[in-house]
């Protein structure tokens, strides 16, 4: 007959490690932590001193994001160097990911300083000018005009680089289209080509190229892609009154977009067109 007032209950095991009576019939279940004694008549668990130690470390383990199986490994014929090769390859993993964390946060905080940017804006439809710095895009210069046409085109874009830059936490800032065209005599919609503004020139990318650095004539306006409305009147003006001609492609970016909000009056796009002196 076994002593059962030397050892825990299932419940009592649980409550002292704060974890659930379910956690530890998972444990039981996969071979990880197994009570020492099961009554036969009644099924229940009972639990030694001892393995309140054990269950202390597996608790431990979970915490710094060891999966069950590598901790059944680490309570496999262990010996204290061992353990130290088991913990020091954990250690850095959670290194990697700090610093993958640590990216995102930044990622984040630049994001929220740009959208609390957004809402100082120049008036709305009024063309100003602007130095831009140097900036790297991948499009496939396939001119579209057809808004489905122009998305397919977006996630085939952001599937290519993929791998080659941190995610761009929410979309705004990020997509747009450039086109070629000569936009200053054309008054309603014409094809442009979508393009995903990079982190970085991802030179193994073919479709890879530099927004070049310079003096931009650029205009915000509210509502959906390709509402123009007679707002390159305005930008016209401006090359014209401070003597510049137009030098290269123009572009179109989602400054505030769907990722942020739903309402289309709060969205913003801006129109940038690279000038020069004449």
């Amino acid at each position: 007959m076994v002593d059962k007032s030397s050892f825990m209950t299932i419940s009592e095991m649980a409550k002292q490690r704060e974890v659930t009576t379910e956690t530890l019939r998972h444990y039981d279940r996969i071979g990880l932590f197994k009570p020492t004694y099961i009554d036969e008549d009644t099924g229940y668990r009972y639990y030694s001193i001892d393995q309140y130690e054990t269950l202390g470390t597996i608790k431990e383990l979970r915490q710094l994001g060891m999966s069950l199986d590598d901790i059944k490994n680490y309570f496999k014929d262990r010996t204290v160097e061992k353990s130290k090769n088991v913990l020091r390859k954990h250690c850095e993993i959670l290194k990697e990911e700090i610093m993958e964390k640590t990216l995102l946060v930044k990622t984040l905080e630049a994001k929220l300083d740009f959208l609390d940017e957004m809402s100082s804006l120049p008036r709305q439809g009024k063309a100003f000018i602007r130095q831009l710095p140097e900036r790297y895009m991948i499009s496939f210069c396939e001119w579209e005009n057809d808004v489905k046409d122009r998305a397919k085109a977006i996630m085939r874009l952001e599937e290519l680089i993929r791998g080659n830059q941190i995610a761009p936490i929410l979309a705004s800032n990020r997509i747009g289209a450039c086109t070629s065209i000569d936009f200053l005599n054309i008054t309603e919609n014409f094809p442009v080509a979508p393009m995903v503004i990079c982190d970085k020139f991802i030179e193994s990318l073919e479709y890879s190229y530099v927004i070049p650095e310079g003096e931009y004539v650029c205009l915000y306006y509210n509502g959906k892609f390709g509402c123009y409305d007679g707002l390159y009147e305005d930008i016209k003006s401006v090359i014209k009154e401070n003597h510049y001609e137009v030098c290269g492609m123009f572009y179109q970016i989602y400054q505030v977009d769907i990722t942020v909000t739903s309402d289309f009056s709060e969205s913003v796009i801006e129109i940038q067109v690279p000038v020069k002196k004449i």
